[in-house]
């Protein structure tokens, strides 16, 4: 006899090397700054802009938003939510979703599994400094065609649509913005001096504006041109 064959396999293997340490100790919680899925594109001492890519059947790992992070969904997805503790729940994403999650509920930790047949694509913003600017500034009109679609203490997000041939009058933006394309934009953009350039993005590209500055957008492209302007208070 094999000594209880081997004290049944050394309890079999310590019963699976304690569940795999505790499924790696109940998974380890990376910021999302750090999950590989979610790249920083753009750093500095007001923003942190994260590209999110989320391939079909891939699981991120599990992560956290801890900062104040406003975000655009820039793709239609289907995905599995994960949220430690609480059951899976499967979610459909609307392309264009725009949204805002406080910091001051709590570190939001989760992971998404993308469980439909289409890459999925967002742009998330988080606001690294850690109160509103003096600075304040009034919503713009929408006959501007500038439509705000969010708007609360620390950020105002305007969506911005624009056919073939159409555009905008000079409009004045503010300081501290992220401008995210929506969709392939090929714009031609004036300022009030009558100086010009030329615009192309594709979905999820983005620029960071610093300063205020007054523009027209005309559409010189051949399909409808979608922008997102996120400005920071």
């Amino acid at each position: 006899m094999h000594r209880s064959s081997s004290w049944t396999l050394s309890t079999s293997l310590a019963v699976v090397c304690f569940a795999a340490v505790a499924a790696l100790a109940e998974e380890r919680v990376v910021p999302a700054s750090q999950e590989p899925r979610h790249r920083v594109k753009l750093e500095n001492e007001a923003v942190r802009v994260i590209d999110v890519e989320i391939p079909p059947g891939y699981r991120t790992l599990t992560h956290e938003h801890a900062n104040n992070y406003a975000f655009l969904m820039v793709t239609a997805a289907r995905l599995r939510n994960g949220v430690p503790g609480k059951p899976e729940a499967d979610i459909d994403i609307t392309a264009g979703l725009v949204g805002y999650y406080a910091a001051s509920q709590g570190a939001y930790v989760h992971s998404f599994t993308n469980i439909g047949e289409t890459v999925f694509r967002a742009i998330g913003i988080e606001l690294l400094a850690p109160a509103a600017s003096s600075e304040v500034t009034t919503p713009l009109d929408n006959a501007s065609g500038y439509v705000t679609v969010l708007d609360n203490e620390r950020v105002r997000v305007y969506k911005l649509v624009l056919q073939p041939g159409q555009s905008t009058s000079v409009v004045p933006l503010a300081s501290r913005t992220v401008r995210v394309a929506g969709s392939d934009v090929n714009l031609t953009e004036r300022t009030a001096d009558g100086s010009k350039r030329e615009l192309r993005l594709t979905p999820a590209q983005f620029e960071w504006r610093a300063q205020a500055t007054a523009i027209a957008l005309e559409n010189a492209g051949s399909a409808p041109a979608e922008i997102y302007e996120f400005t920071l208070k």
